[in-house]
């Protein structure tokens, strides 16, 4: 997937703001700026999209090393079980949930 410019600048700016002002700590910042800036989007039907989803909650539940394999039909309800622990939950939760959304229908959206 390609971001813009803007989008890095903005994800940028947000963090280097909460640095300053203290206002959360970065993981928190970080999982709200995935949610609101990169999760929104992702969107389609192509296996393409499910295998980014799949990556980015790898990134996101902090597991780097775990086997997804994006092609079962049933890896949201595995990803489900690794929620403990995870560095950004929130994205990692709505991740999870347009994953199953692209299993049940074969096309997923942030806003659905």
């Amino acid at each position: 997937m390609h971001f813009g410019y803007r989008v890095r600048d903005e994800i940028s700016f947000y963090m280097i703001y909460n640095e300053l002002n203290g206002l959360m700590d970065f993981d928190e910042a970080m999982d709200l700026e995935i949610l609101q800036k990169i999760l929104p989007r992702i969107h389609g039907s192509s296996i393409s999209i499910k295998k980014i989803l799949v990556e980015l909650f790898k990134i996101c539940s902090g597991n780097y090393e775990a086997k997804y394999d994006y092609e079962d039909m049933d890896v949201s309800d595995k990803m489900l079980k690794d929620m403990d622990n995870c560095v950004y939950p929130g994205s990692a939760e709505k991740i999870i949930y347009m994953v199953r959304r692209y299993e049940e229908d074969g096309f997923t959206s942030y806003w659905l």
